[in-house]
């Protein structure tokens, strides 16, 4: 959505450029078959570009598909000011790749009644502080968390305690193989102390156990921090936007993991993992 009028031929440098869905596909597959430069592919691709013309009060859909972006220097000594928006369909998801809901992108309320209220809720920091200790949860103990090193969850959640202004007392895991999460239990129905783990995609898969364990902590009073998405359990608002991004995810249900591209590159790395797998038994 563009907030400036680049309709003009000479606009072509600072307004996007972009490929047609079929060539973009046919293009994205002769890079990658012809292992291509970025020199070439910036050449190849640059003879099937065309401008983008438009001005403020219109927009240009296209899917991520579309070989897209500004393609060339901007020689025209304006810069161009726009706005990107990305809209999904429910019906897709948990098939969004690595766009992962909540994380990359929020649902917005149903109701412009909602929307106001829920602007005029308080500042969301001043309910963080209980007087209990805030301790890490670290795992790979679901589909979507599987492939993510602790190291690197434990980098996120150190960076966001510094900018939410909290402490950390110590961390606590559980074995990967532990699916059933008795750590994380343990946090939430034998400790007065807050839990601050990577995502709500940690949680438990199977729905009526997850459920359990996020009414457990509402109803004890301790908060869960989902670093990832930026998402705090501390009332029943809570509870009822993190089920929503649950559901709309198909999270336990879908068939890929969270962040899981649905691709040819995803299947290739499937059928070389079952290979080797076939190979290793």
């Amino acid at each position: 959505m563009p907030f400036v009028d680049v309709t003009a031929d000479e606009d072509k440098t600072r307004s996007m450029q972009i490929i047609p869905i079929k060539k973009s596909r046919e293009l994205a597959k002769y890079a990658i078959d012809n292992k291509l430069t970025m020199q070439q592919m910036t050449e190849v691709w640059g003879k099937h570009a065309h401008q983008i013309k438009a001005g403020p009060g219109s927009c240009c859909l296209f899917s991520q598909e579309h070989i897209h972006g500004s393609g060339m220097p901007n020689t025209t000594g304006k810069t161009r000011i726009s706005m990107d928006f990305r809209i999904a369909e429910g019906l897709y998801g948990d098939l969004l790749g690595r766009k992962m809901p909540a994380g990359y992108f929020h649902l917005i309320p149903d109701t412009e009644a909602e929307e106001e209220r829920l602007a005029q809720l308080p500042p969301r920091e001043k309910s963080f502080n209980n007087d209990k200790k805030n301790i890490f949860y670290v795992a790979n103990n679901s589909a979507a968390t599987f492939s993510i090193p602790v190291h690197l969850q434990r980098y996120m959640l150190y960076d966001y305690m510094n900018k939410k202004g909290l402490s950390c007392d110590y961390e606590l895991f559980d074995l990967e193989d532990m699916l059933h999460c008795p750590t994380l239990w343990h946090l939430i129905e034998d400790r007065s102390a807050n839990t601050v783990m990577y995502s709500i995609f940690a949680l438990p898969e199977v729905e009526t156990e997850r459920n359990r364990l996020l009414e457990t902590a509402l109803r004890r009073g301790n908060i869960i921090h989902f670093v990832n998405e930026d998402l705090q359990l501390v009332n029943q608002d809570d509870l009822n936007t993190i089920k929503q991004y649950l559901e709309f995810s198909k999270y336990g249900r879908s068939r890929l993991p969270i962040g899981l591209p649905l691709s040819d590159t995803t299947k290739a790395f499937f059928n070389k993992w079952s290979t080797s797998l076939a190979e290793y038994q």
